[in-house]
């Protein structure tokens, strides 16, 4: 049945008092379905053509949520609303307005730790919303970054030290009650310290995690850019990047700056679900269970095509097993470590993780090297029956 528009705009209210957050992406294609039939009649001949609305089941009107299984949208100004394209399993962002759509976020949003979307979202089965008059969104300048942590002279960067703390908090605008504890072992060649920040739990007891990140602030080659500079460069060329799952894209970079100026970069991103794939491919290798193990890199070649047809054949820079988490649960890869995405290096992602197998094969044999490469392929290039367990 479709109710009356009144009875819509009401179950919406209803809905949004009941679970608070807008955030969590309301659908708004019902009140569309409820107008006039004869509405299109009295439009104005000058009115921007929609794409079609799928017609909600009863009990996605009553529920008002995207079905299961699609993204977040990512935060967006007020006004705007993401658009889920069912066809193409993505999204497009329509102005306040409704006179045009975007293929990539507006860059004007709030992505910071504990910030909400607000995003209403309505899903469509749509033919070519760009063909429709979507327009690709124009890059400008972004920045993630948030402002200076200051340090009082010959003082090491310590989040953990209250002074500094308090800094965070307020500038991440994390609320009370979050923790933070240093990781332990190995944290990368070029990092110098690496955190996990645990906000408190919320209202549906569900708690965020963040991994802070210190690196380098300072330039080490004038040609080549650190890693929050690249970073920002990268969030200009692609909006959209921020809300991309395939990555643990940062949110936000503080710079920590004593008298002397700036030393080091806080770089601050989502904590990547599951575990990374050199701990998975270990335990699941002396359990017996090397099925598994090739049917998730597969999964991740499948990942990495999807990754390089997305932002232009962009390599990753370091594409190993330390740097893919894969969630079970969620069936899920995400590729972390991308402050060096885009920045030239001797070896492409695909070669790079072919290095990769190699080097593990010395702890797990030929077989595996020449069973793991045959499996990544048949992932990133389904087509290509070249046998590539004998390259290096």
């Amino acid at each position: 049945p479709v109710l009356p528009e009144e009875a819509i705009g009401s179950l919406q209210a209803e809905i949004v008092e009941r679970e608070g957050d807008a955030s969590e992406a309301y659908a708004a294609p019902a009140a569309e379905e409820a107008k006039d039939e004869n509405a299109a009649d009295t439009a104005d001949a000058d009115e921007t053509p929609r794409p079609p609305f799928r017609k909600l089941s009863y009990e996605e009107l009553l529920e008002q949520r995207v079905p299961a299984g699609t993204p977040r949208p990512p935060p967006l100004p007020g006004g705007w609303e993401a658009v889920w394209a069912s066809s193409s399993r993505r999204y497009y962002y329509r102005d306040p307005t409704y006179s045009f759509y975007l293929e990539n976020p507006p860059v004007a949003v709030d992505a910071s730790p504990g910030a909400t979307s607000g995003a209403c979202v309505s899903i469509v089965d749509d033919i070519n919303l760009v063909g429709s008059g979507a327009t690709a969104a124009t890059a400008s300048t972004v920045t993630l970054n948030a402002g200076n942590v200051e340090l009082a002279d010959g003082v090491v960067f310590d989040p953990q030290q209250p002074e500094i703390w308090e800094q965070l908090i307020e500038k991440l605008g994390v609320g009370d009650g979050a923790t933070l504890e240093k990781l332990p072992g190995f944290q990368g060649g070029l990092n110098e310290g690496v955190w996990t920040l645990k906000e408190a739990p919320g209202d549906d007891g569900q708690s965020q995690e963040w991994i802070l990140k210190l690196v380098r602030g300072k330039r080490l080659v004038a040609a080549l850019p650190t890693e929050a500079e690249n970073l920002d460069r990268l969030a200009s060329e692609h909006p959209g990047i921020i809300a991309d799952a395939l990555l643990a894209f940062p949110l936000r970079t503080l710079g920590c700056a004593g008298p002397s100026g700036k030393t080091h970069d806080l770089i601050v991103m989502r904590k990547a679900p599951g575990v990374r794939l050199a701990e998975f491919i270990c335990s699941k290798w002396y359990a017996g269970q090397q099925e598994e193990i090739w049917g998730v890199i597969r999964s991740v070649g499948v990942a990495t095509a999807e990754f390089h047809a997305r932002y232009a054949n962009t390599q990753h820079g370091d594409l190993q097993p330390s740097n893919i988490f894969w969630d079970e649960a969620l069936q899920q890869v995400t590729f972390i470590d991308v402050g060096g995405m885009g920045v030239p290096t001797e070896r492409g992602d695909v070669d790079h993780f072919t290095h990769a197998a190699h080097l593990l094969a010395q702890a797990y044999g030929e077989d595996f090297k020449a069973d793991c490469l045959r499996a990544f392929h048949s992932g990133y290039s389904p087509t290509d029956d070249t046998d590539e367990g004998t390259q290096e």
